[in-house]
């Protein structure tokens, strides 16, 4: 398939849209809870907008917020409310986090797993509520799930979750169905999807119609999408780059999967790509850069190439706010209206987008039996270059049993001989004990006396 990559230096020359921080009311508590949670990652709001999680990467802690959007005016109203400092066993370096629904959120540590977690009301008190996992990814499939930093959900029309993680240092995005109905979530497959030139995959998104899957390749310096209605696998190519990015981390699709927005973090922008027919892999997108951090700000945090920029990036449900994440500046909200012209939704029948979901439901669950083939065929594999190693070790192993063997015999075959030997000399040794006790042996000694002394005297005498 085709890979379009227009000219990086040409969006890269625009000049960037300055975009203006909205004012926020904190209600109690938030303040000093943002400040302690330090050096801010991923930040997503729940389907309902009604919570927003942040996660603390260095704190080990996620923070969760009630908030509230008044749109009207100007611009819109944001308040926040009932902080709520989630702590847990689990947690290792936050660094990815998901909503599945408005109390269910996945959270991928950089030195842990996946948990999936049902959060609580938030308690009137705001203390730290300590959570236990529903499920844990990198339990249900073992070595599956390794360095994870980001996460991504699609809820299914069946009931299960379309979840993807990026393996920041095992270069590789795996899928993973999981099902979260009832009391007892389980993850019911995993497999590899994604590998092919990743190198260390940022974040991960899908299109909210199930499309498209869009990678941030770190080291690539660039987003990579990927046409989720087509077979996907481990070698798949992505179907467009879109460059301009430093350090692209988080992202977010918007306007029906035909706006995708990038956080840069080596750069003071967020990053907007618009394709207005949908159609990325032909190339006809444009590119804009939005500033969202004025320079002081940045370079207080740019303690290397890669740092300084914006991390977490997120939107509301229409796609109109948008909220980011920096070390130096824990939360920020920006109104992307008077930034970003409206694209059509370009939508059709209701009908034929139902029909559109349904195919791509199916399709995850396509890749989820071409992926989990596709490890049943390499354990097939190795399993044969095991059992060909088995069977050599065995014919040298009784190569040895047999030269071991030998050996035995021929120690077998000493110790008779020895036996002989001892015997013979315990014979000698009664037969000289016998002559040295005869009457003869005593009555012949003064000759042997004197021919030992005729010998000392005529060295050459046969005496």
């Amino acid at each position: 398939m085709t890979v379009i990559e227009p000219d990086a230096a040409t969006a890269a020359t625009a000049s960037p849209l300055e975009a203006v921080r909205l004012p926020v009311v904190y209600g109690p508590g938030v303040a000093s809870a943002l400040a302690e949670l330090g050096r801010t990652e991923d930040v997503h709001l729940s389907p309902d907008n009604r919570r927003l999680a942040i996660a603390g990467h260095l704190c080990n802690r996620v923070l969760v917020l009630g908030i509230d959007i008044v749109w009207g005016g100007d611009a819109p109203q944001v308040r926040l409310h009932s902080p709520q400092p989630l702590v847990s066993r689990e947690f290792a370096y936050p660094h990815g986090l998901c909503w599945s629904s408005d109390d269910t959120l996945l959270v991928a540590n950089r030195q842990g797993g996946v948990p999936v977690f049902r959060i609580p009301p938030p308690a009137v008190d705001a203390a730290p509520c300590e959570l236990q996992p529903l499920v844990r990814l990198e339990a249900a499939q073992p070595g599956l799930v390794e360095t994870p930093g980001s996460v991504s959900v699609r809820p299914l029309s069946c009931g299960c979750l379309d979840v993807l993680v990026c393996n920041n240092f095992t270069h590789q995005v795996t899928q993973h169905l999981v099902d979260p109905d009832g009391a007892s979530p389980r993850a019911v497959a995993g497999s590899p999807l994604l590998a092919r030139g990743l190198d260390i995959p940022d974040g991960v998104a899908h299109s909210p119609d199930g499309r498209w899957i869009a990678v941030s390749n770190h080291n690539e310096q660039c987003v990579r999408l990927y046409d989720a209605s087509r077979a996907l696998g481990p070698d798949a190519e992505p179907d467009a780059r879109l460059p301009g990015a430093d350090y692209p981390h988080g992202l977010r699709f918007a306007a029906a999967s035909r706006r995708l927005l990038v956080a840069d973090a080596g750069a003071p922008f967020v990053h907007v790509y618009s394709c207005p027919d949908g159609r990325w892999q032909d190339g006809g997108w444009e590119h804009r850069r939005l500033r969202v951090l004025d320079e002081d700000t940045f370079l207080q945090g740019r303690s290397n190439p890669q740092e300084g920029g914006p991390k977490g990036l997120d939107l509301d449900r229409q796609g109109r706010l948008l909220i980011i994440t920096n070390e130096q500046v824990p939360l920020a909200f920006f109104d992307l209206r008077p930034l970003l012209g409206p694209l059509s939704d370009g939508g059709g029948a209701d009908s034929q987008q139902k029909a559109d979901r349904a195919v791509r439901d199916a399709q995850v669950w396509r890749r989820q039996i071409q992926g989990l083939a596709l490890q049943l065929e390499r354990k097939q594999g190795q399993l044969q270059v095991e059992t060909a190693r088995a069977g050599a070790g065995a014919v040298d192993l009784a190569r040895k049993d047999a030269l071991l063997a030998q050996q035995e015999d021929r120690l077998r075959h000493a110790e008779r001989a020895l036996d002989e030997a001892r015997a013979a000399l315990r014979d000698s040794q009664q037969g000289m004990t016998a002559l040295t006790s005869s009457r003869s042996w005593r009555l012949m000694a003064p000759y042997r006396g004197a021919g030992r002394w005729l010998r000392g005297w005529l060295p050459n005498s046969k005496v």
